[in-house]
């Protein structure tokens, strides 16, 4: 298991193999030039905004989320109501949230602006967090994160131009050193590691440097558990297992927990009857000798683990491609569960993926 406390720092598990610690080696490498290419002089900064609501107005219960869009839109449209939008409501504090869906979709996208906008200070209605990103892939995109900032940056500049105070203050705090910094970073190899992780979470969340996490990104969650050569009953256990604990640590320590997961497909059998028609063929096309019938294979994209997560997660969004919408860069959410459910006067929302990163469509 391996934590990036900043970029030049590396700890290591004793269980890694000699050829793991090179190569890891060699990806700290990359990103360490990575990280000293980029323009000292231009700090970035982040924005997050994180509004008081209530989750059962019956009961006056308070819910916190941090809102993925709303401020950022608003900053650079100035007068959009992101209301019915509702990825701006649904990653709550105290709550896991599933974002699946096929590849390309914007998942890992979505939780790199999550990983960003959790950095506002309290002072401009935040939660002055910092983000846990857990890698299963080895992927981790430094330069898209990197990009992503400097959009905000500038947004949020924009927004305090008239304050001189405010300005001084982020150009001050929010030096690339130090926002890099409130990113932390756990690249997991295997499921051993995972396990470990997961058992010694609760302990690293209680203290430094991981004591100011609002968010946890897992990226993803399932993916060493599908490779396991385990049962189905035991990898069911341990992935409902992990997701439980996980529930209870955002609700003790009150952060919002995301959890990415990849998509599968599943075959589903049917009988097709061949109905009395001319030429042969499958019935309703008016075709074929009555009395056949043929067995088909229908696939079907479903989230991995898909009803195991469902029954443990608090909210599940389904992110998909828009094929009605010619643009390349608009997707479609669908809120499939969550807290908010019954708020909403539509489950479904579009959004936009641009060099600046994620935005709303009205």
């Amino acid at each position: 298991m391996r934590y990036f406390n900043h970029l030049d720092r590396l700890q290591t598990e004793p269980m890694l193999q000699n050829d793991q610690i090179e190569q890891l080696k060699k990806e700290l490498m990359r990103i360490k030039e990575l990280y000293e290419s980029l323009d000292k002089e231009n700090p970035l900064e982040f924005s997050l905004s994180v509004r008081e609501n209530y989750k059962d107005d019956s009961v006056m219960q308070k819910r916190k989320k941090i809102q993925l869009m709303k401020e950022i839109q608003v900053i650079r449209q100035g007068q959009e109501d992101m209301d019915e939008n509702f990825l701006d409501e649904i990653f709550g504090i105290g709550e896991t949230t599933e974002i699946c869906g096929l590849a390309a979709t914007g998942k890992t996208q979505i939780c790199f602006q999550l990983c960003l906008n959790v950095q506002l200070p309290k002072e401009l209605g935040g939660v002055d967090g910092e983000a846990l990103y857990v890698d299963t892939h080895g992927d981790f995109a430094l330069e898209r994160m990197t990009e992503m900032a400097k959009s905000l940056r500038q947004q949020v500049l924009k927004k305090i131009d008239k304050e001189p105070a405010l300005i001084k203050k982020y150009k001050e705090e929010f030096s690339i050193d130090r926002i890099l910094q409130k990113v932390k970073f756990v690249r997991i190899l295997d499921d051993n590691q995972q396990s470990l992780f997961h058992n010694q979470l609760e302990d690293r969340l209680s203290n430094s440097p991981l004591s100011k996490v609002k968010i946890i990104i897992f990226d993803t969650l399932s993916e060493h558990f599908k490779l396991s050569d385990i049962s189905y009953q035991e990898r069911k256990r341990i992935i409902s297992q992990a997701l439980m604990g996980l529930l209870e640590l955002a609700q003790k320590f009150q952060i919002s927990v995301v959890l990415i997961n990849n998509m599968k497909l599943q075959k589903k059998d049917f009988q097709s009857e061949i109905g009395g028609g001319i030429g042969g063929g499958i019935s309703g096309m008016g075709m074929g000798n009555a009395g056949s019938g043929l067995i088909y294979q229908q696939s079907k994209p479903e989230p991995m683990f898909g009803e195991d997560l469902f029954q443990c997660v608090t909210n599940r969004i389904l992110l998909e491609k828009d094929h009605q919408i010619s643009e390349d860069n608009v997707f479609k959410a669908k809120l499939i569960k969550g807290s908010i459910a019954n708020k909403q006067s539509t489950n479904t929302c579009h959004f936009l993926i641009t060099e600046r990163g994620i935005s709303s469509i009205l």
